[in-house]
């Protein structure tokens, strides 16, 4: 089943513990599999005054008898909807867990419904070319969106150790004393930044994809990138069948890099819209290397295909991945 918290006042408690009022909510498991509602905060939680935020909190109840310390998830982005990945991750991740441990999903402030801060399309909406093949941080429309949103919030107050203070409201309000604590990828440096500010209520963490506290969006992008590149193509060239199929990756990919010396190029794509051909300039920070890259010759083609699923630089990662979760599954076996 799952749980969720309304409010019983209409501001915040400053100096009380939050009181609440469980209604019937749908869960993961379908309609009226639950209960919701929503546990206000203070934007400002320092001056515990003016603008609040009330945070949509779902909890997937336990299918036995809770009889140990929930699990509270953190979803990945920044900007990911917690409550809307309930159902994946109560059925996939967390999935071994339902027995005898609440799940608990909140809406991180400005995302989901907690207050969400949404922009237009800066550039993230496949369905406008320009923008999604055009520069990757569009400084002109991300400010724009800055000026849109600032009469609505202090963006100043929606930051990470700001909103997990948040989540610990929540624990509060639930009544829990300590909380396991499950992310991935954004969702674990939130988690993180939790049990740095709340130790003593954090029992455990199970985190996919680490991203340390002092890790900055998107400064290591780049070398990041690089890095998992020229890995990529040390393994093609120890491998047999990946070497016979891609025998000069690098070469390769250096020259379709070279077409962009002079600028973006225009290239035909479809649009997702109309399903018809047209012209987009591409920019050489958000393009795919793979759609230019060249496809095996024909007397290897099979042998790509057999190993790879096909050709370019995206048929070699794919070959990689599944090579090492081979590997994993025989180490967990």
């Amino acid at each position: 089943m799952a749980l969720t918290l309304t409010l019983c006042a209409s501001t915040p408690q400053a100096t009380q513990t939050p009181r609440v009022v469980l209604t019937p909510c749908d869960g993961p498991s379908g309609p009226g599999s639950g209960r919701c509602g929503t546990l206000e905060v203070f934007e400002d939680r320092v001056a515990k005054a003016g603008r609040a935020i009330a945070l949509n909190v779902l909890v997937v109840s336990a299918t036995a008898k809770a009889t140990q310390p929930p699990v509270f998830w953190f979803e990945g982005g920044p900007g990911g909807v917690a409550t809307q990945s309930a159902g994946p991750v109560s059925q996939q991740y967390l999935k071994g867990l339902r027995a005898d441990h609440d799940l608990v999903f909140v809406d991180q402030r400005g995302t989901g419904k907690s207050n969400p801060l949404k922009c237009g399309d800066i550039g993230e909406a496949p369905s406008n070319l320009d923008g999604y093949f055009g520069p990757l941080f569009p400084i002109a429309a991300i400010r724009a969106c800055r000026d849109a949103l600032t009469p609505i919030a202090d963006l100043t107050k929606y930051t990470t150790s700001i909103a997990t203070d948040d989540i610990d409201d929540v624990r509060v309000a639930l009544g829990y004393e300590q909380v396991n604590l499950a992310g991935a990828s954004y969702g674990t440096l939130a988690s993180l930044v939790y049990a740095r500010q709340h130790p003593t209520h954090t029992r455990a963490a199970f985190l996919i994809g680490v991203v340390p506290p002092d890790f900055r969006l998107p400064l290591p992008f780049a070398k990041a990138s690089e890095n998992a590149l020229t890995r990529l193509i040390e393994d093609c060239k120890t491998d047999a069948d990946c070497h016979a199929a891609f025998p000069d990756v690098r070469r390769d990919f250096d020259a379709v890099l070279a077409r962009f010396s002079n600028g973006v190029l225009p290239v035909t794509m479809t649009a997702a819209t109309t399903q018809k051909p047209r012209v987009v300039q591409l920019a050489r920070e958000t393009s795919d290397a793979n759609a230019s890259m060249p496809k095996p010759p024909p007397m290897r083609q099979s042998a790509s295909r057999r190993v790879t699923g096909g050709g370019g630089l995206c048929d070699i990662s794919g070959y990689r991945m599944k090579r090492n979760s081979f590997e994993l599954s025989s180490t967990l076996m």
